[in-house]
């Protein structure tokens, strides 16, 4: 795989994962676990 492509697509879960969060602040979706 591209490694363009991947840190994009590992950039757009960071988002998608930061406006879930803000979205449902009460429920913290966690899309990332380290």
């Amino acid at each position: 795989m591209n490694r363009v492509i991947f840190c994009s697509l590992f950039f757009a879960l960071l988002t998608a994962n930061a406006a879930l969060a803000q979205t449902y602040p009460a429920k913290p979706v966690r899309l990332i676990v380290p």
